[in-house]
This record gives C-alpha cells, sequence and structure tokens, in this order.
C-alpha cells in the first residue's frame, strides 16, 4: 500500500510485516529511524520519549475504539484491560434454586451410598439401620423443602472468549503523513 498513512494499523494474515509495516507487537523502536511515527504514537505504547517509542502490542488483544460509547465505559488511547478467564462468585449469578428429591415409597437401604431419600419405616428416626434411602429414582420422585444443599462448583476459571481467528496487526511505519481534518 504506497498511499497508507503512517501510524495505520491494519489486520494481515502474514506471518511477517511488509516492507513499511511493522506487527504490532511492541517492539521498541528508535525514534531517530522513524520520526514521522513517534509524533503519532509518543510513548504511550512504550520507550523513553528521548530515544525510544513503542509500538501498541496487539498480539493475543482485541482493539477498541476510543471515547465513550452511549451506555458503555470510557477508554483512553493506549489503554489496556480484561482477562482471557474469569471465576465468577456467587453474588455474580443469578437467583436461583436448587431442587432436592426423595422417594415417596419406603427405603430398601440403610446405606446413602449412591442412594435416594427415602420414607422411613421408623417414625421416630432413632435407629440408624432403619432403611431410609433406595437405590434408584425412577418414579415417585418427590421434591423436598429448598432451605439447604450443598454447595456447588469448583470455583474454577474458565475462558470468557468469542470464537476468533488469529491474524497479524501491522502499523505502517514509512508512508503518507496523515494531514489533521
Amino acid at each position: 500500500m504506497s498511499d497508507a498513512y503512517v501510524g495505520q494499523i491494519i489486520l494481515f494474515g502474514g506471518n511477517w510485516a511488509p516492507e513499511n509495516w511493522a506487527l504490532c507487537d511492541g517492539k521498541i523502536m528508535k525514534i531517530h529511524d522513524h520520526p514521522a511515527l513517534y509524533t503519532i504514537l509518543g510513548i504511550r505504547f512504550g520507550g523513553d520519549g528521548r530515544e525510544t517509542f513503542g509500538l501498541p502490542d496487539l498480539r493475543s488483544r482485541v482493539p477498541v475504539g476510543i471515547g465513550q460509547g452511549e451506555g458503555l465505559g470510557a477508554y483512553a488511547i493506549g489503554a489496556t484491560g480484561g482477562v482471557e478467564t474469569v471465576t465468577l462468585l456467587a453474588d455474580q449469578m443469578p437467583s436461583h434454586t436448587h431442587a432436592i428429591t426423595a422417594m415417596n415409597t419406603l427405603g430398601t437401604q440403610a446405606d446413602p451410598t449412591d442412594a435416594f431419600l427415602a420414607q422411613t419405616a421408623d417414625p421416630s428416626g432413632m435407629n440408624p439401620n432403619t432403611p431410609s434411602y433406595v437405590p434408584s429414582a425412577t418414579t415417585g420422585k418427590v421434591p423436598l423443602n429448598q432451605g439447604s444443599v450443598s454447595t456447588a462448583g469448583a470455583s474454577a476459571p474458565h475462558t470468557n472468549m468469542p470464537p476468533y481467528l488469529a491474524l497479524n496487526y501491522i502499523i505502517c511505519v514509512n508512508g503518507l503523513y496523515p494531514g489533521r481534518n
């Protein structure tokens, strides 16, 4: 692109940058080698401002427009943020309940392992050997009070990314100097 503007960033399908372009990989550049690009970027992407400046690093990043859209957050040029994975906390989930079911038949076993709650033949509940469980619950399930269930989940982070296609962002380092409108 012979008519590209210095500082213009585009997507490129190659794994290298064409002539007059550089990969947007955060590389530190010499000001004296690219003074026009320095006047556009300054040191907002790195460098010391005396001898060096940095290119934007768009590896594994999605660009977002600067400013504030209606009902959205404000973003300054060069700002970064976001994470690839998040761990939801209980207060970030919608209010919900977990149903507990039991059998409305008499229990056939005393061991609760892999079993469902059932009616007990000992109404006092004092005999621990009274069958209070059934091995399977295909029919006759009834809901119990939703007062208490054990916690669920492992608090493990999950990815929070839409489908993606990885390409290189490149920036024009030599080209037309953009005039202000």
